[in-house]
């Protein structure tokens, strides 16, 4: 073959990469009831969840540390406010349970209070977490959770759990959501990690590769020196 026909050879392989890098393929591949939403971010839940019994929640009243507290919804819905007592809690939003507070406060004890209540701790609702995670289950949903600390949660990634492979279920107004992240690109930073909210199904995938790889090692004598393997078995 001479220099101008390997030229040639060389600029039409060239043509064929770069016509095949243009071409966009789907990140996942779909079934035919299966839709690519556009917008790359779930849904968060658009109603706010009503206080329940065991649920903890941290009191702030601004300027005024020692009516601040962290406390738990008791089973017949009361909650110990400082100064206060035995408040209604179970049943309200967090925003009606500090208008409640701020009036018992007003006047009797306060000129004008301004109450938080943010939910700390919601024991009476639960994500599940399952796939490839050392301790798959149930967990009480906590405030402000995000993927990585739910999986963390979970005991992290089992010994094949597939970075790349981890589903975030989720319904919003009757619309079954599905989230598909990589925990090691959060990790990264190369995106935003994602808030978890109650009702959410983690499930992480599995890594065949790393599966493989292990039952290779299982079978194979003290290595002395090194060795090239073909695994027919994978193909």
């Amino acid at each position: 073959m001479n220099c101008s026909s390997l030229a040639k050879n060389l600029l039409g392989l060239c043509a064929i990469l770069l016509l095949t890098a243009c071409v966009s393929t789907p990140p996942v591949a779909l079934s035919p009831d299966v839709e690519l939403v556009k917008d790359n971010a779930l849904p968060a839940p658009d109603a706010p969840f009503a206080l329940r019994p065991f649920d903890t929640v941290a009191i702030s009243v601004f300027g005024q540390p020692d009516l601040s507290n962290t406390v738990e919804i008791g089973p017949n819905g009361l909650a110990n406010v400082p100064l206060l007592g035995r408040v209604q809690a179970g049943g309200l939003l967090p925003s009606d349970l500090e208008r409640v507070i701020e009036d018992r406060l007003r006047g009797r004890f306060l000129r004008d209070p301004v109450v938080s209540v943010v939910v700390d701790r919601a024991t009476s609702r639960q994500i599940v977490i399952g796939g490839q995670v050392r301790r798959p289950g149930s967990f009480a949903y906590q405030n402000d959770l995000d993927l990585s600390r739910a999986v963390a949660l979970a005991g992290g990634l089992g010994e094949f759990g597939k970075q790349d492979d981890v589903l975030v279920h989720r319904e919003v107004e009757g619309i079954k959501y599905i989230g598909v992240y990589n925990i090691g690109a959060i990790q990264r930073g190369n995106y935003d990690d994602p808030s978890i909210y109650p009702g959410d199904l983690i499930v992480v995938g599995d890594s065949p590769g790393r599966r493989r790889l292990l039952q290779i090692l299982q079978v194979l004598p003290l290595v002395t020196q090194p060795l090239v393997l073909i695994d027919r078995a994978s193909r």
